[in-house]
């Protein structure tokens, strides 16, 4: 559920009720109203494609009622923004793929209730690339926490630079924060990333 959904409706993503969650609006205008569909139902409607499952909020018991729901799954990445929440699925689990969503700046709090996306988009030319000591750092971090792909704020992804680090630390590199901006969706499959979120992919492959 977007951040923005969530904050519209009033409620506080660390005490989330599912009763309330049905009562959100998970489409748009192209699709209409939809209801959030629950885990499962995903799976059975999907049963053959890679499912990226993201961690939000706090919520005590969120870790432990996610991983008993995904015990007969096996086709799924977990990921968050937040490094002790996949380092305690690590520690329950360390079979589990797990992905680290890494910040602009890697700063602490508002995951969750704002919408990063649109907050780095605003203004996507402006964000730096990565440094090396940032490179470093992010590569450090994630090998100690056991993580498996490392996405990254695609707007801060200026050339394939990055991307060949983290690879050559025997991960896989993902990006986030791309929105619909097709310049920089096309960047990154130029520059041979793993894996991106885009808001509209129908656009991405269609032949101008």
């Amino acid at each position: 559920v977007e951040p923005k959904v969530i904050k519209e409706a009033g409620l506080d993503i660390n005490y989330l009720q599912w009763s309330d969650v049905l009562k959100l609006n998970a489409g748009n205008a192209k699709f209409g109203y939809q209801q959030i569909a629950e885990l499962e139902d995903a799976f059975k409607v999907a049963p053959n494609i890679h499912h990226q499952i993201h961690i939000k909020g706090k919520h005590p018991q969120t870790i432990s009622v996610l991983l008993n729901k995904l015990k007969e799954q096996s086709n799924f990445t977990i990921t968050s923004f937040d490094l002790q929440i996949l380092k305690q699925i690590k520690q329950i689990n360390n079979a589990i793929k797990v992905g680290w969503i890494v910040k602009p700046k890697q700063e602490k709090g508002n995951e969750g209730v704002t919408d990063l996306t649109a907050q780095v988009m605003a203004n996507p030319d402006a964000l730096p690339i990565y440094s090396s000591d940032e490179q470093n750092d992010i590569i450090k971090q994630a090998k100690r926490t056991n993580i498996e792909i490392v996405i990254l704020c695609a707007p801060r992804i200026k050339d394939r630079t990055v991307i060949d680090f983290v690879k050559k630390n025997n991960m896989q590199c993902g990006a986030w924060g791309v929105g619909t901006n097709l310049t920089i969706a096309k960047k990154l499959t130029h520059y041979g990333i793993d894996r991106f979120t885009i808001d509209n992919p129908e656009e991405l492959d269609r032949k101008d």
